[in-house]
């Protein structure tokens, strides 16, 4: 049995990227498991980067972009938490000033 090689460009890394955002993505939302995101995702982006280089591009352009949502949602929903506080506890002196 023999094994032929493909004439077609390969990049590894490409897809080395996009697997790790799209796990970042599986495992920034799960308890206690999505501290492996914070490893995944910025991996992701650098390899992805690195990536570009090379043809075809598309496994390194989803690794790029999977890889940054999670950071993104992250900071999205820390201001957002941050918000809430700040509201509740501004209802929770007005309210406590008011006879």
């Amino acid at each position: 049995m023999s094994y032929v090689d493909s004439d077609e460009p390969k990049n590894n890394l490409g897809k080395a990227s996009s697997i790790a955002g799209i796990s970042s993505l599986f495992f920034g939302f799960m308890p206690y498991v999505g501290v492996v995101s914070l490893v995944l995702s910025p991996f992701a982006i650098i390899a992805g980067l690195i990536a570009l280089r090379r043809k075809p591009r598309l496994f390194a352009i989803i690794g790029i972009v999977s890889g940054m949502v999670l950071p993104l949602l992250a900071i999205v929903a820390t201001v957002e938490l941050g918000n809430a506080i700040e509201s509740s506890l501004e209802n929770a002196t007005t309210e406590g000033t008011n006879p």
